[in-house]
């Protein structure tokens, strides 16, 4: 009975964890519903159902679940160039296989489902729910991990940090509709599938649990790109293994390793092409490892007994070799490893790889802050240590390889984190699953199985057991307590974040705490009033915003796919009018019929009518110019000088920032546009505004000089988008404008 109780609350907890893990991760789709249905004037805009998809790639998972629902799964298989017509808009003129670059199991679970829903909500709407339930899912997944690995306490306290820790809802936030995040919950059930096939005591349970685990693990490669991580794991863990158990055992490895490598592999096989070219030899290298690994130990085990040493030892040492050979064999593309994952895990030899200036433009793919990993990790980035410590203990003296699954990954995941932003997500629940580990010590101590018991009264020393059992429960529950303080302390952060998070495409794309229609209002503009086989010139960022919408072309998306024409887009925005024509033109792009949409956020001095574009205010247009000179292989030093800017906090720093009065940026499109549109705010007819200026605009601030309405040879303004925002603390008599400046090619 009193068994039953336990299990009973156990499970309660768990339950709780993850309908409040799923409120949380909710709270910004009903910040979006508000928004959309009472702000003005989002309810009245054409396409304010987007409000509800958060960042830029959600926009292409609806287009893809969107085709799906319309003319069945089947009909993924025709989402390319030549076969579905609206492909062809996408890297305008090539078009985009999307059977080829992106991943099915997302869109395909949302079309599926949303007749379920279909007569309640929008289809944008629906699959921006996905993500908080795969969070639930995950809550629940990371429970059944921890719990068999680690305990009961473990189990119920990994469940509330998975529900409650900014890591762990980082892709799973209602809106942000990314396979990372749907993955996730796919990823635990195979990971403990294989620590269960380590551990498992017959072969038949031993082979049961590493098939399943590899299919499990192999439907990842109908999901997202980190499929890559089942057969590596695997490799990694059966390699590490023989330094934590022994003899025949590691025959059972070998056999449990190899069986979910190639369950794996046969699933990614059928996988769709975006896979098979990437996972067959991953596949084939991760189980070569099983008999080098074998090989290994027997000649490790055959020196040892001739140097009259432990076999782990020399083992150790050819590890090492091991781990330092395939390094630098990774490094010469020698074992297929993506190039995101060599930078994250070798960060410390960042400076010795040569990667493009498109891949350093990511901002994920930039190094962890440690104010943001704090901020994301909360106690965790403590915690996780510990339980890196405690797995590895508990893992050599009980000879249990099962628990180096959960520690290995986790490690390697904290690892890459402080390498690459890109991997919060993992990295946050990889390290809570291996931070738990630290509460199977403590289990133990509070909750004594009978046996245990029995063995502590035979002890001669009673006395000074009782005495030591007492230390050690107080130091359990002092452990136990700084969990409980983790995660309450990341579910405040959790949900002051989430409660205040709209989506991005209603409050502008620039970052600012505040709505702004313009973007919306620019693409109902651009779905309107352009001809049907138009196409328009913008940065790759905002690609899925206007094709998926408007069904007009645009030159790049947020795939990042093809480098070269990312590099003529970045040109032809950084380059003369002149240069830029000759470019559009090789691109078959007409005049007539091509717009070039740039944007940024300006501000008005209404005291002299200067309209001032402020350096790093934003996440705009101007500041990732930068990184469009790079990428178009222009002159830095010919667009940006030194700035001394002032900081939020008081502090002075140092940045690179536009300077017009070198002759790159003087002549440069993207500022020529910039600048002229700002300048023509007075103008009624071109300015779509909910605010037109108080004052004559004088002139414009961009790039330490002073501009005026430009003229242009071959280019003209078609539409000027400018909403004000509302920025807190801006300063009397300024006033914000996001402006999103349209121009036409017209010769």
């Amino acid at each position: 009975m009193r068994r039953a109780l336990f299990l009973g609350v156990e499970l309660g907890l768990v339950i709780v964890a993850a309908l409040l893990g799923l409120y949380i991760r909710s709270l910004p789709w009903f910040n979006a519903y508000t928004v959309i249905h009472y702000v003005q004037p989002f309810p009245h805009l054409m396409y304010k159902e987007y409000g509800y998809l958060h960042g830029n790639d959600p926009w292409i998972e609806y287009w893809l679940a969107n085709k799906l629902y319309q003319h069945g799964p089947g009909y993924w298989w025709c989402l390319k160039p030549g076969c579905d017509p609206d492909a062809s808009r996408f890297w305008y003129p090539h078009g985009r296989d999307f059977t080829h670059t992106e991943y099915p199991l997302v869109p395909l679970l949302a079309a599926l489902s949303y007749p379920l829903v279909s007569g309640r909500m929008s289809l944008q709407a629906w699959i921006a729910l996905l993500p908080p339930i795969a969070g639930a899912l995950l809550v629940v997944a990371g429970y059944v991990y921890a719990r068999r690995l680690f305990g009961r306490v473990a189990g119920v306290v990994a469940a509330w940090l998975l529900a409650l820790l900014p890591a762990s809802i980082d892709r799973t936030m209602a809106g942000f509709v990314e396979k990372e995040g749907i993955a996730m919950p796919l990823l635990l059930l195979s990971l403990w599938l294989l620590a269960e096939a380590f551990n498992a005591g017959s072969r038949r349970a031993r082979l049961l649990a590493a098939v399943l685990g590899g299919v499990v693990g192999g439907l990842l490669g109908f999901t997202w790109g980190g499929f890559r991580l089942v057969p590596i794991a695997a490799a990694a863990v059966l390699l590490v293994a023989p330094l934590v158990t022994r003899g025949e055992r590691i025959l059972e490895l070998c056999e449990a390793a190899i069986a979910y490598i190639v369950a794996a592999g046969v699933v990614f096989a059928l996988s769709p092409p975006a896979v098979d070219a990437k996972a067959i030899p991953l596949t084939v290298a991760a189980a070569a490892a099983v008999p080098i690994t074998y090989l290994l130990w027997r000649g490790c085990s055959l020196a040892a007994e001739r140097l009259r040493v432990r076999a782990w030892i020399p083992y150790l040492g050819v590890l090492v070799a091991v781990f330092a050979a395939a390094s630098l064999a990774a490094l010469k593309g020698l074992i297929p490893v993506s190039g995101r994952a060599l930078w994250a895990l070798l960060w410390p030899m960042r400076s010795s790889f040569h990667f493009s200036a498109l891949v350093e433009s990511v901002a994920e793919h930039q190094p962890t802050t440690p104010a943001m990993f704090a901020r994301e990790f909360g106690l965790v980035t403590v915690l996780a240590l510990l339980g890196f410590a405690a797995g590895l203990y508990k893992a050599f003296r009980e000879r249990n390889p099962g628990v180096m699954v959960p520690v290995l990954v986790g490690i390697a995941a904290y690892w890459a984190t402080i390498g690459m932003a890109y991997f919060i997500q993992l990295g946050g629940v990889m390290s809570t699953i291996a931070a738990v580990a630290a509460l199977s010590l403590a289990e133990p101590v509070l909750f004594p199985s009978p046996a245990a018991g029995q063995q502590a009264r035979r002890r001669r020393k009673y006395t000074i057991a009782r005495e030591y059992s007492d230390a050690a429960k107080a130091l359990a529950v002092v452990l136990i307590l700084a969990y409980v303080v983790c995660a309450a302390h990341t579910g405040i952060i959790s949900y002051a974040a989430m409660k205040t998070t709209v989506p991005s495409i209603l409050m502008g794309g620039v970052g600012l705490p505040s709505l702004n229609p313009g973007w919306l209002v620019a693409l109902q503009e651009i779905d309107l009033h352009t001809p049907k086989d138009a196409a328009v010139v913008a940065w790759w960022d905002y690609g899925y915003w206007i094709t998926v919408p408007t069904d007009r072309a645009t030159l790049a998306d947020g795939a990042t796919s093809n480098g070269t024409q990312i590099a003529m887009l970045a040109r032809i925005l950084t380059g003369t009018e002149d240069e830029a024509v000759k470019i559009m033109k090789s691109m078959r792009l007409r005049p007539g019929h091509t717009y070039v949409l740039v944007y940024d956020v300006a501000l008005l001095n209404e005291t002299n009518g200067l309209m001032i574009y402020h350096p790093l205010l934003v996440r705009a247009d101007i500041p990732k110019s930068y990184w469009m000179v790079r990428i178009a292989g222009k002159p830095v030093d010919q667009y940006f000088a030194p700035m001394l800017i002032r900081l939020p906090n008081g502090r002075m720093a140092t940045v690179l920032y536009v300077d017009a009065r070198k002759p790159g940026a003087r002549h440069a499109l993207i500022y020529r546009i910039l600048a002229d549109a700002a300048a023509r705010l007075n103008n009624s007819t071109l300015v779509i505004t909910d605010s037109p200026p108080p004052v004559k605009i004088t002139g414009v601030y961009l790039g330490r000089i002073i501009w005026h309405e430009q003229h242009f040879k071959h280019f003209q303004p078609w539409r000027i988008i400018a909403y004000t925002l509302h920025i807190p603390g801006l300063g009397k008599g300024l006033k914000a404008y996001l402006v999103i400046a349209i121009y036409e090619w017209v010769r």
